[in-house]
């Protein structure tokens, strides 16, 4: 790839200008070796050994170009034994690439027929002639070969023939076979029997390249006499006298290789990361799995197709990067890796290490273990146990964009960090209507949770005095109601969450909003005792002070709270047992303590009922158990509450001694029992006056 708008086609190099790793060299190398082990009286095996992808394809043409640029004798032929199944198609591509590559010359009718004759006598004519229907000066080559089987001469002799013919024509021959490590079975052994018995002609020369694992594994799996690695070896020795090892890459090349080939991808994308992103500096990673320029190429590929299908700015492009790295050498660490969120995202300590036959065990190609655990600690800090495994969004390693990396693309529990973005910035200019339409739009219980959880991380909305516009917290009441409410853990639902930031919202309203703005916007909640608790968050306002407005309308509420309160104890035990009677004195307390104080006096002066009035101060657990059961029971008393709002010495009656509470019930003369033990206790131990 030398620009932005180059799709890598895997084709070999063909010039000086196209070298980036000092083949051209290599290939003079080779081109000299092979013009100096040329030989009229015998042929020579050259073998240019390299593993698949590092350039072998580039060397052999680079050495084809020099040969032809240093003498006009050389003829070069591509053989493909590729292109046949079988030892008589092999036969017939053999023949056919020599005669159509040789020179027009004075003598050539002589080879060609003495070749012919050789194939003929080494396979089927019937076969061999088959195969070349449609060539007609091979088919009629042959046809001639063909006639002289009948006649009393040796396939020896005949290829004596055919080798003087050749050294008469005074034409140097190189066979240029690459990836003959990719034949298997019979195709391989059929391959090296051509060359090493019909191919050897005197002045002929190969050049052939192969991936030195691959070849020696195929001929042992070839079966027939070599049967183990080490006769496998002695096999190609024997077969190849010149073997040319390619130089691996080392660190810099990678490195340099890697930049030429990622800086266009990158570039031609809209994703941008830190340059001095230390998650990039690998140890192993890069050497260990692009060590190749193939690799190399087919990984900068591979991010081509896979970038665009990412939003700029919804994932990190350093792990996009380092997870197609993963997917590319090691797919089946890559499905495991996708499987495993909680595993991967859970925090572990030293003392506890991470199961790492859990990810990787043999699932990485062999040798490429270390690299490939490498990469995985870079993208889950959490799974080396140190540190506290937190990662920033929007990272794979953190829970809310881990899904993002596999489907490449938004979940459809998910939001795009840029819709939310965009919603705050229009809000935040006064034009609510992009938050009310992100919120009212959205279709399931996870992808509201989603959004008010994003809301909440991308603004300063709660966070600063006079940061939170009014529509702003319009917008989010209106929609509190749709956040799912229960939690499938020990942690806060959705919706307490949101409703806890709502009051912080509330709490960060500009200082000059009006009463009526702060009404409206309340009004947007419709649960009374919802919109009951978000005054509460006044009561823990701390050092922070509310705007007067915010006060004021919570001043009201706690009174109107008070009249429930007084209400509810002049029905009697056929009152309502909970609701808004259960959160009736925290507000008042807090904003309205001495306007609530005196109004109980007058209405226990007009005669309301002491003992029941107590009744109301007997708190209330609503508990969770389990397979997700409420359970509610009395859960002491609010002495605080009884104590700042109401008399001393208030005028109870004694309880019946006798009596037991039952906690479980709730009803008004279980709670007014309850009551009347606790006041009777501690009259008990007050010591006398």
């Amino acid at each position: 790839m030398s620009d932005g708008s180059e799709h890598w086609r895997d084709d070999p190099i063909t010039s000086a200008a196209e070298d980036r790793l000092g083949r051209l060299e290599l290939a003079k190398r080779v081109a000299k070796l092979v013009t100096e082990t040329h030989s009229e009286d015998s042929s020579v095996v050259l073998g240019l050994v390299g593993p698949w992808g590092s350039g072998k394809s580039s060397v052999l043409a680079l050495t084809e170009k020099q040969l032809a640029e240093a003498s006009e004798d050389w003829v070069t032929i591509r053989f493909s034994p590729w292109a046949t199944s079988d030892l008589n198609g092999l036969l017939a591509e053999f023949y056919a690439a020599i005669v159509e590559a040789l020179p027009r010359k004075k003598g050539a009718a002589n080879f060609k027929r003495g070749l012919a004759e050789v194939m003929a006598a080494t396979a089927p004519l019937a076969s061999v002639a088959g195969s070349l229907v449609g060539v007609s000066a091979v088919g009629d080559a042959v046809k001639k070969g063909g006639e002289l089987l009948g006649r009393d001469k040796s396939w020896s002799a005949r290829f004596s023939d055919a080798s003087q013919a050749l050294k008469k024509l005074g034409v140097k021959l190189l066979v240029i076979a690459d990836d003959i490590d990719r034949l298997h079975g019979d195709d391989l052994l059929n391959f090296l029997r051509l060359v090493r018995l019909v191919g050897r002609f005197p002045g002929m020369s190969y050049l052939i390249a192969y991936d030195e694992a691959g070849l020696l594994a195929s001929i042992e799996a070839a079966g027939s006499a070599v049967s183990d690695f080490e006769r496998a070896q002695d096999f190609v020795e024997k077969f190849v006298q010149y073997p040319i090892y390619l130089p691996p890459l080392i660190e810099g090349q990678v490195i340099d290789l890697l930049n030429e080939a990622l800086n266009p991808v990158i570039a031609s994308s809209n994703h941008r990361f830190e340059a001095a992103d230390g998650r990039l500096s690998l140890s192993h990673g890069w050497v260990d799995l692009l060590d190749t320029p193939r690799a190399i190429n087919r990984f900068a590929a591979q991010l081509r197709l896979i970038l665009p299908l990412h939003r700029a700015g919804e994932v990190d492009l350093v792990d996009v990067v380092l997870l197609t790295l993963v997917r590319l050498h090691a797919p089946q660490v890559f499905d495991s890796i996708s499987r495993s969120k909680g595993l991967l995202l859970s925090s572990h300590s030293t003392k506890d290490p991470f199961d790492w036959g859990a990810i990787i065990g043999n699932r990485a190609p062999v040798g490429s273990s270390a690299a490939v655990q490498e990469i995985v600690e870079r993208l889950f800090p959490g799974v080396d146990g140190r540190g506290n495994g937190k990662v920033d969004p929007p990272r794979a390693g953190n829970p809310d964009y881990f899904d993002r990396y596999f489907l490449q693309g938004i979940p459809d529990h998910d939001v795009a960090d840029a819709s939310v973005r965009l919603a705050i910035d229009q809000t935040n200019k006064g034009d609510g209507v992009y938050l009310d339409l992100l919120l009212r739009t959205a279709k399931t219980d996870a992808k509201r949770s989603a959004i008010v959880s994003k809301l909440q991380q991308f603004s300063t909305w709660g966070e600063e005095a006079g940061a939170t516009p009014v529509v702003a917290l319009k917008a989010v009441l209106k929609d509190l109601d749709s956040v799912p409410k229960k939690s499938t853990s020990l942690l806060p639902s959705a919706y307490l969450r949101a409703q806890r930031w709502a009051g912080q919202m509330l709490l960060c309203l500009p200082s000059d909003v009006t009463e009526h703005d702060v009404r409206d916007a309340l009004a947007s909640c419709k649960d009374e005792i919802e919109r009951v608790m978000l005054l509460e968050t006044v009561a823990y306002s701390g050092d922070r002070t509310p705007p007067a407005a915010v006060l004021s309308v919570a001043a009201d509420a706690a009174m109107s709270l008070l009249s429930v309160a007084v209400d509810n104890v002049r029905q009697g035990d056929s009152a309502d047992q909970l609701g808004l009677i259960e959160r009736w004195t925290l507000l008042l307390r807090e904003v309205a303590l001495e306007d609530g104080r005196r109004r109980l006096a007058e209405v226990l002066a007009e005669g309301l009922s002491a003992d029941d009035l107590a009744a109301r101060f007997v708190a209330i657990a609503h508990w969770r158990g389990g397979h997700d059961e409420m359970s509610i029971e009395i859960n002491g008393f609010l002495w605080d509450a009884f104590d700042d709002l109401l008399p001393q010495g208030l005028p109870t009656t004694g309880p019946d001694t006798d009596a037991t509470v039952d906690t479980e019930d709730v009803s008004w003369p279980s709670r007014r029992l309850f009551a009347l033990k606790a006041l009777a206790h501690r009259r008990s131990a007050e010591p006398e006056q």
